[in-house]
């Protein structure tokens, strides 16, 4: 990762005093913090692992509860549970503290200059030995097998089905296709993998999908593993490098930010799908290149710079998911912009002139050319694609004008504490995760930090300005709604109130950290870009005000909580959350009172570390799907009629024979494959039901076949009730199911179904007549 600090940056001698504390410390680093400050860093990291311990040891109790067999909701506290966290937090905090004293400063530095070797290494190690964070241990309880196969921390989850039942076997079944642009195996039929639900394959698309490349040489299993730790280890190293420009390279609060982040309940409940991930490391990698390039004076260097911009900006537009893409581009945007501003507005008349034309619009016309020309080869082959999916009932067109968000805003609060449970919640898990930064504390402390350099005469901070604006759209667009004009011409009528609620957490926490860096400017400092220098001492008068919007916040989870049933859990979450805010407002404090006081929000987020990290099992190897029975049979029947056409009678079992390289017609249709379903109805009367993305249930029923879609189902499933010569006429030869002895269904010249295995708990069935196998 290159260095981002190397103009205007702090010197290697206030780094040193920077991170040693000692009474020598650069310009604009603040005074060294007070005995009284040292103190209550010493509490606050203390409590805050108090918190760390007492989850742990409460997850740990659960994951014992769920593999044993027991319940699966953690309803209270045990009685011993606190006496062990207590006991377990003693050596934690004492290592913290030890690890952010003076005296542990050169191992800090050594920590930080290796911070890029550590992370490949990591990567390689995870990769090799197959380690990944995904629920595919949960196919043992779909199709038989050893229970919690190959997990070695935590549990797999239900709930993670969008990831282990259709993204994970998506990927595999392209190692039967030679990881070709078109699988034929998915959908049964010829399906592009290069857009919709992108999968590894040799095309250009996937020059833009790094993470996607070690399917491409390293196979299934290893790839998957690579998947999981290159994306995670690249958004920890990404975040920190942003965090460091955000906060003027304040190095203990850039941490915090970047672990906030990439363990917050957004990011780890969605972590391998719609590509949340890379749309964050994407994003904030594209601010870092346009700092650089802004402030970089050799030509080709520059050239160089804008071609980098170009691959991220390609990376960002391909992930094809607008309810993220739309308003996580107006918070990148706002920051790189703000940016630009500040370093603009510092230089003379004639120099601004120069530096916007070759630092700014040169490259960026070059980059926009760039990903015009790419995007137009990557785009146009596919036309028919987007034009099918673009069509569909769901998704479809999307529009949304937002309002009715306040909700969103409650459920997020208390997303962390849903990894406290194993299969239910308040809410759906993921659906309802955000990102811990208690909103809008940072736009308090924002609009407090400029109130305060207004009075000292002192310019507005420009990224705190354009962010902050951001966030009032984003929150006016999920609150109140926006008109339809102002929708359409921010794109925000291609997301959902619940994407733009989900992001606002995060520009939030990008403005606390900022503030936090900027807490007191003196008039001398100027600098309004990203890059402008702060000292820190806390404004007394911030504390009230976000204790009591943390006090607002906690009344409204908790009556969150009642409301959805769960009025056990209400008191212990509450409590807990409470807790979590008084540790995040005083570390946030403590950062803003003397740059090695931010070792108390790293400790904080010590906390948002330990909750994320619950929600997805360590898991090692992919043998419960691909060493299962059931797969090994499908393939063989595979490999003996390679011509064969397959069905399962739920969409995983269409999943399932993918794996095994086996068409399926009921594998998830990630768009419709219309041509097939209008030969059972050709005067497109059910064309609703089946003109979507969709999970398909086959049923074969004596007679005529139809389509059922009930409007209380999720807008992706419906059932074909499937007569045998219906499916004769579609070509089916193979019918998997869960039924060990199906009813008896008959068609004509003799059609039935013969069982031809049982494997697991599946049964695999043959398509037969009087005359044999058709």
């Amino acid at each position: 990762m290159p260095e981002i600090m190397r103009d205007g940056g702090v010197g290697d001698d206030a780094c040193c005093a920077r991170e040693t504390g000692s009474a020598t410390r650069g310009p604009g680093a603040g005074p060294a913090p007070s005995r009284g400050a040292r103190i209550a860093r010493a509490a606050c990291v203390a409590l805050a692992s108090y918190l760390s311990a007492l989850w742990a040891v409460m997850f740990a109790r659960l994951t014992a509860q769920v593999r044993g067999g027991g319940g699966d909701v953690l309803a209270a506290l045990d009685p011993a549970d606190p006496l062990v966290a207590a006991v377990v937090a003693v050596p934690l905090c004492a290592l913290l503290l030890a690890f952010f004293s003076r005296r542990a400063a050169p191992l800090r530095r050594l920590l930080f200059r290796l911070r890029v070797p550590i992370g490949l290494l990591a990567v390689v190690a995870l990769t090799a030995l197959e380690i990944s964070g995904s629920s595919i241990a949960q196919w043992s309880t779909l199709i038989g097998g050893d229970a919690d196969q190959g997990t070695l921390l935590g549990f797999s989850r239900s709930i993670r089905g969008d990831e282990f039942m259709v993204l994970t076997p998506f990927a595999f079944s392209q190692e039967h296709t030679g990881y070709a642009a078109v699988s034929d195996l998915i959908r049964g039929t010829a399906t592009d993998v290069t857009m919709v639900y992108a999968q590894p394959c040799w095309a250009l698309p996937t020059l833009f999908r790094p993470f996607l490349w070690g399917y491409l040489v390293l196979g299934s299993a290893r790839g998957l593993a690579f998947f999981w730790s290159a994306r995670l280890v690249a958004l920890l190293l990404v975040s920190f490098e942003l965090g460091r420009l955000v906060t003027r390279d304040r190095r203990c609060v850039s941490a915090a930010y970047a672990v906030m982040l990439a363990f917050c309940p957004l990011v780890q409940w969605w972590f391998a799908i719609n590509g949340i991930a890379e749309l964050l490391i994407f994003g904030q990698a594209l601010v870092l290149a346009l700092h650089r390039c802004l402030r970089e004076g050799r030509p080709l260097v520059r050239a160089g710079l804008a071609l980098l911009m170009a691959w991220l900006a390609l990376g960002y537009l391909f992930v094809v998911y607008p309810a993220w893409q739309v308003p996580l581009f107006w918070m990148f945007l706002a920051l790189g912009a703000g940016d630009a501003v500040g370093y603009l507005r510092e230089l003379g008349p004639d120099l601004r002139r120069r530096v916007a034309l070759r630092r700014l619009a040169l490259p960026l016309c070059g980059m926009l050319l760039v990903v015009a020309a790419v995007g137009a080869a990557c785009l146009l082959p596919v036309t028919d694609v987007i034009a099918l999916e673009t069509g569909t009932v769901y998704p479809g067109q999307r529009s949304d004008l937002g309002g009715g968000g306040l909700e969103y805003f409650l459920y997020e609060a208390a997303s962390p504490f849903n990894a406290l449970r194993a299969s239910e919640a308040p809410l759906n898990a993921s659906e309802s995760a955000g990102v811990f930064a208690l909103f809008p504390l940072g736009l308090v402390f924002a609009v407090l930090c400029q109130v305060r350099r207004a009075r000292r005469t002192v310019s507005l901070d420009a990224p705190t300005v354009l962010l902050g604006a951001i966030e009032v759209l984003l929150a006016a667009y999920c609150l109140v709604g926006l008109p339809e004009p102002l929708a359409a011409a921010t794109l925000l009528s291609h997301s959902l109130n619940v994407r733009v609620a989900q992001v606002l957490g995060l520009a939030d926490l990008l403005l606390m950290v900022r503030s936090v860096a900027l807490w007191d400017v003196a008039p001398a400092t100027g600098g309004a870009h990203l890059a402008a220098r702060g000292c820190g001492r806390p404004w007394p008068r911030a504390l009230p005000w976000a204790v009591a919007l943390a006090a607002d916040a906690l009344a409204g989870v908790t009556l969150a909580l009642v409301a959805h049933g769960s009025a056990g859990l209400a008191p212990l979450f509450s409590a807990l959350l409470g807790l979590f805010a008084a540790t995040l407002l005083a570390s946030a404090q403590l950062a803003a009172a003397g740059a090695d006081a931010g070792a108390a929000l790293v400790a904080a987020s010590l906390v948002v570390l330990v909750s994320g990290a619950s929600v997805n099992p360590v898991q090692r190897g992919a043998d419960a799907l691909l060493a299962s029975p059931a797969r090994a049979a499908v393939a063989q029947l595979a490999a003996d009629d390679p011509g064969a056409l397959w069905a399962g009678e739920y969409s995983f079992l269409g999943q399932l024979c993918i794996t095994a390289g086996a068409p399926c017609v009921n594998s998830v249709n990630t768009y419709p494959a219309l041509d097939r379903w209008r030969v059972l109805d050709p005067d497109g009367s059910d064309e609703r039901a089946y003109n979507r993305y969709a999970h398909i249930t086959v049923v074969p029923v004596e007679g005529p076949s139809s389509f059922v879609r009930d409007e209380w189902d999720p807008q992706d499933t419906f059932t074909v009730r499937l007569g045998l010569d219906d499916m004769e006429r579609l070509g089916i030869d193979y019918y998997v199911s869960l039924t060990q002895d199906l009813p008896k269904v008959t068609g004509g010249e003799g059609l039935r179904l013969e069982l031809v295995s049982r494997a697991g708990g599946v049964s695999i069935w043959r398509l037969t007549g009087e005359r044999g196998v058709w």
